[in-house]
């Protein structure tokens, strides 16, 4: 990428950064100078790791650079927001410079290393956090199953990760990404008639896709990733017209969609793949 291509998308991060700060669009559990500390904090690691994997100096138009640069200035406009007392945009804030982060972090990394297995892995972690909840206040014995399952794969990921096996790491990890997926899929498709159900189940997809904004960013993932998101869409306009039923089939495809994009983002960037497995020396 030349010095001027890299110039444009800074410039165009400034206007994101704009209409990031004016967006509503922000977790509505989100309301306490606490939630937005936290979200902040976590934010910094991810920044700090940024900061020392990439290693930009001043001026740097790397595109690992500019996307931590990015980070750096929405991280920063959240902790102003916090510190106004506007909680929900905070943590809305936070999450967007995560996200700048993680993109820095994947754009200066590659397969080979262990960072690319961590995003991953973390990845998985947030989405397992964020359903089980609603999965385990559920009344879906088989929700329940399938969340625990997701638990157990994702330990599996960690551990092979431990053992320096970044392919059968990033292997458990999409298995667990998918059963935390059909887990809320199970909780969500029990009462598919019900309006209130039906908003409540697009409340959740639009959390997971605020949550999954940095797909937007990896080449290998953005269509499936814009599908989920017109998906969803149409899932609001159907239940504004509605119909429920159909609005809930539309957010469980999208939610479909997202979990491809997750997957397909876990593909080696560049044409790089993850080393074989080491040899165990039998």
């Amino acid at each position: 990428m030349t010095a001027t291509r890299l110039r444009g998308f800074v410039r165009a991060g400034a206007l994101v950064f704009v209409l990031a700060a004016a967006s509503p669009a922000t977790p509505a559990g989100a309301q306490t100078l606490a939630d937005a500390q936290r979200a902040i904090d976590v934010t910094q690691s991810v920044i700090d790791r940024a900061s020392t994997t990439v290693s930009c100096s001043p001026g740097d138009l790397r595109l690992p650079c500019a996307y931590l640069a990015q980070a750096i200035t929405l991280q920063q406009s959240a902790r102003s927001s916090a510190g106004s007392g506007f909680y929900r945009d905070a943590i809305g804030l936070a999450l967007r410079a995560r996200d700048r982060a993680y993109s820095a972090l994947r754009t200066g990394q590659d397969a080979t290393g262990g960072e690319f297995v961590r995003l991953s892995i973390e990845r998985t972690d947030a989405l397992i956090g964020r359903v089980a909840l609603v999965v385990r206040a559920s009344e879906s014995e088989r929700a329940r199953r399938q969340l625990d399952l997701a638990v157990e794969l994702q330990a599996k990921a960690k551990s092979m990760a431990q053992a320096a096996r970044p392919r059968a790491a990033l292997t458990a990890t999409s298995q667990a990404r998918d059963r935390a997926f059909r887990a809320l899929r199970l909780t969500d498709g029990a009462t598919p008639g019900a309006p209130d159900r039906a908003r409540a189940a697009l409340e959740r997809t639009d959390d997971l896709l605020r949550a999954s904004a940095g797909m937007a960013d990896v080449p290998t993932a953005q269509p499936a990733f814009a599908w989920a998101r017109q998906l969803q869409e149409r899932g609001w306009n159907r239940l504004r017209a509605g119909d429920a039923a159909r609005a809930l089939d539309l957010t469980l495809a999208a939610r479909d969609e997202l979990g491809r994009a997750l997957d397909r983002a876990d593909r080696a960037p560049s044409g790089a793949r993850a080393p074989d497995s080491p040899p165990s020396g039998r």
